[in-house]
């Protein structure tokens, strides 16, 4: 991953958030935690890291249960469409199993077909084989990670079975404090 991008968002767990003008709730207490305002910034750094290659559908890999895949993919969604000055759609994932899964690659493809982009978020990957055949399907992956909670082992098989060639870079989430 010599070419590939780290960037550090800070996480917090509000109950909702303002992102590039998007309001991303929290759909309960389960639910991933939602990204700040002032992260904007940095998530203005993932999108333009994430447009080194060029891509249609690209991957979110969560390493772990507390990296906000859906919340990064909804965030990203909204930072990119002004950037690109059309849609980016979000494609959830996150519950594909072996008798979802044509039906979510071909989903995939269909939504990043239509709009010309397409953010997939999936599951943690050790535990799920077809998010990983999601995972390799798509065009692009960036890695997103939890400090504190990823564990290093699971990121290094996942890089090794995704292919580390196409991961574009890693976000990695900090925990705020509650204030």
């Amino acid at each position: 991953m010599t070419d590939a991008a780290t960037i550090f968002v800070d996480d917090v767990h509000g109950p909702r958030a303002e992102v590039a003008g998007a309001a991303i709730e929290r759909a309960d207490a389960h639910s991933e935690p939602a990204l700040e305002a002032p992260d904007t910034v940095a998530l203005q750094h993932v999108w333009l890291a994430a447009q080194r290659r060029p891509w249609a559908s690209l991957a979110l890999i969560p390493i772990g249960v507390e990296a906000p895949a859906k919340r990064l993919a909804a965030a990203l969604a909204a930072i990119g469409e002004p950037y690109l000055g059309a849609a980016v759609v979000v494609h959830d994932a996150t519950a594909v199993s072996l008798a979802t899964l044509q039906a979510e690659l071909g989903a995939m493809t269909a939504r990043a077909g239509r709009a010309g982009r397409a953010i997939v978020a999936l599951p943690p990957l050790l535990g799920c084989p077809a998010g990983l055949a999601l995972a390799r399907a798509a065009d692009a992956v960036i890695v997103c990670v939890a400090l504190g909670s990823s564990a290093i082992a699971e990121a290094e098989q996942i890089l090794d079975e995704v292919g580390r060639e196409r991961v574009l870079g890693s976000v990695v989430f900090t925990q705020k404090e509650k204030r």
